[in-house]
């Protein structure tokens, strides 16, 4: 089967330094255009990544119709506007996260994705990992026990204060940009969504984003504490909590070179922080296994996908997230009226 033809809205710098030198050791996928709004971008774009098709605006990828899939990296409120856009142009669409601004957005591109029939999804590269898999296997073999805590953290320092991460009509903040993957995972941990949270942010104090983010989600059978920060020291952890061990991920988010990591099991016999078992992973480069998965899916093979619905089930959270800020109290987190 011929590999599936992708085409890049925009030249983020995602796109160009991750995405794009992922995809070039696919296997079943191909990059054949890209498209700025300077028409310059795409074609240094183009050059300096071997793709054959430039576009001077996002609209003529669109009208390109040996484009398969579009990849959609653009800024986060401009992520509905174009993602139904491809959709309605006879594409599927991968979106990086968050995939829009709000639930009712996400709910939005449900609508658009039902009327007509493409596959759509966001982009949370790391639920690619097989790290994943392994942390939900060692749950359900009870390893662990029932899981009762999940403690999350991700930091890096910002260095553009010129990127739409510092822009809130933008879409820009910690929360959306890295808060989104905690959450994400947290509620792939509990199997179950959260009932209410209660957060707290730190705001930059002359763009108003937040730069620092800590939240207690609750499920139905334990809690989440998360953290996440874009003006502090590059970090990351994830620690699973149960009634009979532990599990902790060494390098759960972002893997900036692909590198080895494990997984470290402690139980009742552990002493502190030190485990009894550990699981080891072979560097592998989670871009190159999205855009690969999402391709066999398209083709009809069986992979595993992540609708919508759990899209807007991960933008729920985030809704409360910042309203539990802004009134400084718990608050309930509306139920999505889909099935997740």
């Amino acid at each position: 089967m011929n590999p599936v033809r992708w085409g890049i809205l925009g030249t983020a710098e995602i796109a160009l330094t991750r995405v794009i030198p992922a995809m070039q050791s696919c296997e079943h996928s191909v990059v054949t255009a890209i498209a700025s709004r300077v028409l310059e971008k795409a074609q240094a774009a183009a050059t300096q990544h071997g793709i054959s098709h430039a576009y001077g605006s996002y609209a003529a990828l669109l009208d390109d119709p040996d484009i398969d899939v579009v990849y959609n990296p653009l800024p986060n409120h401009l992520h509905l506007e174009w993602s139904a856009r491809a959709l309605r142009a006879g594409k599927h669409v991968l979106c990086e996260k968050p995939i829009a601004m709000n639930q009712a957005e996400v709910h939005e591109l449900i609508r658009v994705r039902d009327e007509t029939g493409l596959h759509i999804e966001e982009a949370v590269m790391i639920r690619n990992h097989p790290q994943w898999s392994s942390v939900l296997e060692l749950i359900a073999a009870n390893t662990i026990g029932t899981p009762q805590s999940v403690q999350l953290a991700y930091a890096y320092h910002a260095k553009n204060r010129n990127d739409y991460r510092y822009k809130p009509e933008m879409g820009g903040g910690a929360v959306y940009d890295i808060g989104s993957y905690s959450i994400a995972i947290a509620r792939l941990i509990f199997g179950d969504e959260p009932s209410g949270v209660l957060a707290t942010l730190i705001r930059d104090e002359n763009t108003g984003v937040d730069v620092l983010a800590s939240a207690i989600l609750d499920f139905p059978t334990g809690h989440a504490t998360l953290t996440v920060a874009t003006e502090s020291t590059t970090y990351q952890h994830v620690h699973v909590l149960g009634d009979r061990g532990w599990i902790r991920v060494e390098f759960p988010f972002a893997h900036p070179q692909p590198t080895r990591c494990h997984l470290y099991i402690g139980d009742a016999s552990s002493v502190g922080n030190f485990h009894c078992q550990e699981i080891a992973f072979d560097p592998i480069n989670q871009y190159t296994l999205q855009a690969d998965r999402f391709s066999l899916a398209i083709q009809g093979r069986s992979v595993a996908t992540w609708p919508l619905e759990n899209a807007a089930a991960n933008m729920a959270v985030i809704d409360a997230l910042f309203e539990s800020a802004r009134c400084h109290q718990w608050t309930p987190i509306t139920k999505t009226s889909i099935k997740v």
